[in-house]
């Protein structure tokens, strides 16, 4: 009895720890940031992550860099650990870093590519307000 009573203490744990609110942070400093780019993205498909490497996208001018880091960090942001990750879907941020790493953010779910493997963060941003983050840099 004990034991089952630990072992559901420990998923509800978890389940609340998936539940917090965090901050966005880029996996690389914005010094490495080569480009950043936005498209829209509705063919998704959790096995073609190579497709989104090689999407034509609007370069976002550096002059909205700046500006683009701290309101990402601002948005609402949720990190589901229980989940399985969405992948990215609708408008998508493309961040390509100076080694040619690659990092994907959008509502749904971010990636990161380096070095031919692609790793799952299980970030969600309200949608309504990454959209009207989108449509700011645009």
């Amino acid at each position: 009895m004990k034991r089952k009573l630990s072992l559901a203490l420990l998923i509800v744990l978890l389940c609340l720890n998936g539940c917090g609110k965090y901050s966005y942070s880029p996996v690389q400093p914005v010094e490495n940031v080569e480009k950043i780019e936005a498209f829209y993205w509705s063919n998704y498909s959790p096995y073609k992550y190579n497709d989104l490497l090689y999407v034509d996208a609007d370069p976002i001018s550096v002059t909205h860099w700046d500006g683009f880091f701290p309101a990402l960090e601002q948005l609402p942001c949720h990190k589901y650990f229980h989940d399985p990750p969405q992948g990215v879907s609708d408008w998508v941020i493309r961040i390509t870093y100076e080694d040619e790493s690659v990092e994907l953010i959008s509502a749904s779910g971010c990636l990161y590519y380096n070095q031919d493997k692609w790793t799952e963060r299980y970030y969600y941003f309200d949608k309504d307000a990454f959209d009207t983050l989108i449509q700011s840099i645009l």
